[in-house]
């Protein structure tokens, strides 16, 4: 999984999937590792291709604001809007 995310995606990972096993350890119960490993697979597959989830995220923006994001603003901060 590590190595299917974007370099900027990884520590995130990492500490989600941390606490994914603190929780899973102390409650004995590993649906939130599932969870947390099923989140991130799909997180790996939707961005898979930059541009075009740049292209996405970018359109949806503009269509629930009603304003294009500027040019220059990341995907992440981008998406942080939706």
């Amino acid at each position: 999984m590590h190595e299917a995310l974007h370099p900027e995606h990884r520590e995130e990972f990492d500490h989600a999937f941390r606490a994914a096993l603190d929780e899973a350890a102390r409650d004995l119960d590993l649906t939130v590792v599932h969870q947390t490993v099923e989140y991130w697979r799909r997180r790996a597959w939707i961005t898979r291709d930059r541009d075009e989830h740049r292209r996405v995220v970018r359109d949806a923006v503009t269509q629930l604001t009603g304003e294009a994001p500027p040019d220059d603003e990341p995907t992440d901060v981008s998406e942080r809007r939706l």
